[in-house]
């Protein structure tokens, strides 16, 4: 499918799913604003434009964003929050070479869950949570090559968990003071050799 203007497909409305598309070039890829949505199995190529991100969740609660492939978006791969909502899950998504972070969970949203994501060649972050994103938890989630950090955690509430961060531009994890640090966290072969900040890192 292929479109300039706003969002491919737009989802408005509560649990409904979306599955196995291909979508690419379009503003922005498949546009969430519900709740209970189940959004799996598509791919997302090159979004440009208006917005240029792959999928992203404006608002809504307990939507699943999960095992999609986002490419190449102009700004954000996945975004979570931009409007108030909570209870959202991004899982076992691979998201590749977006031009701003990869996974972005804004400043609206609350207890989001990124689990087990991959996330490659983002031109900036590879995950970013903005300050006032409240008990986000990243749990098993991969970032590499990003051109800054491989996650960028700016909210004391949010949780780290088994996440790996390798072969970033900057450092590996790059949280605020007060973070919560779950254990098992790696991060290897980023370019600031303290590899991360006030999370314990092997």
């Amino acid at each position: 499918m292929f479109s300039r203007n706003d969002d491919a497909i737009a989802l408005r409305a509560d649990g409904n799913e979306v599955r196995r598309n291909r979508l690419s070039r379009n503003g922005n890829g498949i546009g969430i604003e519900g709740n209970r949505n189940l959004v799996r199995g598509n791919r997302v190529d090159r979004t440009r434009g208006a917005g240029g991100f792959g999928i992203p969740l404006a608002r809504g609660d307990h939507n699943v964003i999960a095992r999609n492939v986002v490419r190449g978006s102009q700004t954000f791969g996945i975004s979570v929050g931009f409007e108030p909502g909570a209870g959202n899950v991004v899982r076992r998504n691979r998201i590749r070479g977006a031009g701003q972070a990869g996974v972005l969970v804004d400043s609206r949203g609350k207890r989001t869950l990124l689990v087990g994501n991959f996330i490659r060649g983002a031109a900036k972050d590879g995950v970013l949570v903005k300050p006032t994103a409240e008990q986000t938890l990243l749990r098993g989630n991969i970032a590499s090559g990003a051109g800054d950090d491989g996650f960028d955690i700016r909210s004391r509430s949010a949780k780290l968990t088994s996440n790996r961060a390798v072969r970033n531009g900057a450092l590996g994890i790059e949280a605020v003071f007060g973070v919560i640090d779950g254990g098992g966290n790696i991060a290897r072969h980023n370019g600031v050799p303290r590899q991360c900040t006030n999370t314990f890192c092997t």
